[in-house]
């Protein structure tokens, strides 16, 4: 019998252990996206203070690949779009026929809606062809109307990057969901 509590209490305390060590682990990742994402916004908020973006007219788009230089090892690329979606600039060029509708009507809706920064919904990007994350702040004219958008779109094959940086204990996994139960990101396998 004294063997059996033994081995029950020292059981017990490994997997009290274990769970405080997730748990950490958990919080920190939670920690690190929290900073990503207010680091994002507060960049996207700075840019859309640029009077070249805020003008919305692709002939002042030479600008955005000169200011964004430093800013793509997480985001994939920055879009200037106006209020009907339409690409107005983007930092990476576009593929021959590409298509430059929003492939996530989600954000801008939700954008125009609330006139702040919002996250989107993961999505195939029809730009760069990968799998992308919005991440939107308003474009707003001298009256303080929002005519359009400037966005990270953040490239989930990396996103998990960020999450994941703190030490990992073999065998688990980090897994961003949103509040609506999509699954943004896994630790496990980022592509």
């Amino acid at each position: 019998g004294g063997l059996g509590w033994v081995t029950y209490r020292d059981f017990e305390k490994s997997r009290s252990d274990a769970e405080t060590v997730v748990l950490r682990s958990a919080q920190l990742s939670a920690a690190r996206t929290t900073n990503f994402l207010r680091e994002s916004e507060d960049i996207l908020r700075v840019l859309s203070q640029y009077p070249q973006l805020r003008a919305l007219d692709r002939r002042q788009c030479g600008l955005l690949p000169q200011v964004v230089k430093g800013l793509l090892k997480y985001h994939a690329n920055v879009v200037t779009r106006n209020t009907a979606g339409n690409l107005i600039c983007t930092a990476m060029p576009l593929r021959t026929g590409e298509t430059t509708r929003a492939a996530d009507p989600y954000y801008l809706q939700e954008m125009l809606r609330t006139g702040k920064f919002v996250i989107g919904k993961p999505v195939r990007g029809n730009i760069l062809d990968k799998w992308l994350v919005a991440l939107a702040y308003p474009l707003r004219d001298a009256r303080d109307e929002v005519e359009g958008v400037i966005l990270f779109a953040v490239d989930l094959a990396k996103f998990h990057e960020i999450a994941s940086s703190v030490a990992l204990i073999e065998g688990t996994a980090i897994q961003i969901i949103t509040g609506d139960g999509i699954i943004i990101t896994n630790s496990q396998d980022g592509e």
